[in-house]
């Protein structure tokens, strides 16, 4: 599988919100110190610290400009010919006020239409440490829901995460809901590992997406998620179980009572067979 509601993490602090400028005065757009001006005033204005900056005007048209502030960053690209511009701000001081910021940018770009297209909370999680825990403090069970953020950094944390093109993200929760059984390991409540059974119910059965916070790895945790996996397929009279291990792991999963499938190849189907 490609790499809500939990209290937000000390180490993903911050807000980012983008916004669309429309019908802006060209000749504003075309004039590199203008827009430079415009962005340092809309950072001053919204109680940020100008750091420094840096813009640069292409040929023949367009400006793309930074202006670093202490509290992170405000960037815009300029299209004369199309009387638009974007603009990107990311801060990691909640006093700011970037409403200040989004209205003194739309008029100093004499801008007639403007539009928030994101504004996002920073809500995925930083992975869990390992520091001030002990063993018997992680617990892994079958769970019927888990947290999409806790989900999110999890994928994240593997490298498998893609967000979805039209950032709908209620497939998480199907991805819990319509696999045949899901594990999630916990330590203080907080999700640190998972892994799923895809099964017809009656006779065969694919353990997937067993992951585990690099943090946590080494103690056993996916152990126990496959163990917990197995033990209830085999509840429900499973007996044929297999999985696709990541090349170099069958030292991990042979313990466990897996062996290489000698004389198969696993395959992927990559593109639609031609039928004409």
């Amino acid at each position: 599988m490609p790499n809500t509601n939990i209290e937000p993490s000390p180490k993903n602090l911050g807000r980012q919100i983008t916004i669309e400028y429309a019908q802006c005065d060209n000749t504003i757009l075309q004039n590199e110190k203008a827009v430079q001006t415009a962005m340092e005033n809309a950072a001053v204005a919204s109680g940020a610290t100008v750091v420094t900056s840096s813009f640069h005007s292409f040929e023949p048209h367009g400006i793309s400009g930074v202006v670093i502030i202490s509290q992170s960053h405000f960037t815009i690209h300029a299209w004369p010919e199309y009387q638009y511009a974007a603009v990107d701000i990311f801060t990691c001081d909640s006093k700011m006020n970037v409403d200040r910021a989004i209205e003194e940018i739309k008029i100093s770009l004499q801008a007639g239409h403007h539009v928030i297209s994101s504004d996002l909370q920073r809500g995925c999680p930083a992975p869990p440490v390992m520091d001030k825990h002990t063993d018997d403090e992680i617990q892994v069970r079958i769970i019927d829901s888990a947290s999409r953020k806790e989900m999110i950094a999890l994928y994240k944390d593997a490298d498998w995460w893609e967000s979805p093109a039209d950032g709908n993200l209620n497939f998480l929760d199907k991805v819990v809901t319509d696999s045949f059984l899901f594990a999630g390991a916990f330590c203080r409540g907080k999700l640190i590992g998972m892994g799923r059974a895809l099964s017809d119910g009656v006779s065969d059965a694919y353990i997937q997406d067993v992951v585990v916070f690099r943090s946590f790895r080494g103690k056993g945790v996916g152990k126990k998620l496959i163990q917990t996996l197995v033990k209830g397929l085999q509840a429900n009279k499973i007996d044929w179980i297999g999985l696709i291990g990541e090349p170099g792991t069958a030292p991990f999963y042979e313990p466990l009572g897996f062996s290489i499938l000698k004389d198969y190849i696993p395959m992927k189907l990559n593109k639609l067979p031609n039928n004409s």
